[in-house]
């Protein structure tokens, strides 16, 4: 349980199966690398955040 719920991506998985996605922040998109990030269609403001790390936060 503590591995799934350190991960952002995971832990937000596990909140929709316990019925509770009203309380989960939207996620705009989930990437392996920066490449695949299309700058142009996210928003002007917006947080990017490593999904295993700490203090990585753009």
């Amino acid at each position: 349980m503590i591995t799934r719920c350190v991960d952002k991506v995971k832990v937000k998985e596990y909140i929709r199966e316990n019925g509770l996605s009203d309380i989960i922040v939207l996620t705009l998109g989930v990437y392996n690398n920066a490449n695949e990030i299309n700058w142009d269609e996210l928003p002007n403001k917006f947080v990017l955040k490593c999904n295993l790390g700490c203090g990585y936060n753009m």
